[in-house]
């Protein structure tokens, strides 16, 4: 549980503040992208690609796509909570992994984006 002398200090730094509402935004903007161009569809669709070797491509159901808001989801609620109980530890260190975060939420937000643009729409 976060305590009230820890939410204290976090509303009172900018950039934390700052970087927390990035890590929210940018897993919003991947839910709303999903929600918005996930089609149901019977054919089914590729989720993942591995090169070890030969290619090959991964295909499921259209709902298998769903992973990958969650996934937003999971990374952004559990690494701001961590964030802003090491605040009070070491500021520059919550503050990098709210960087980190973020850096790891655009490069989600753009595989997203490459999976969807190969599920096919209805």
């Amino acid at each position: 549980m976060i305590k009230r002398a820890e939410l204290l200090a976090i509303v009172k730094d900018r950039l934390m503040l700052g970087l927390i509402g990035l890590v929210v935004m940018m897993a919003l903007i991947t839910v709303l992208v999903t929600l918005i161009r996930l089609n149901a569809s019977d054919v089914q669709i590729p989720i993942r690609y591995t090169d070890y070797g030969t290619a090959n491509i991964y295909r499921n159901q259209w709902f298998a796509l769903y992973i990958f808001p969650i996934f937003a989801l999971v990374v952004a609620g559990v690494n701001a909570f961590i964030a802003t109980k090491i605040y009070s530890l070491d500021r520059l260190i919550a503050l990098s992994l709210l960087g980190i975060t973020t850096f790891i939420l655009v490069v989600g937000l753009i595989v997203t984006n490459s999976i969807l643009n190969l599920a096919p729409s209805v």
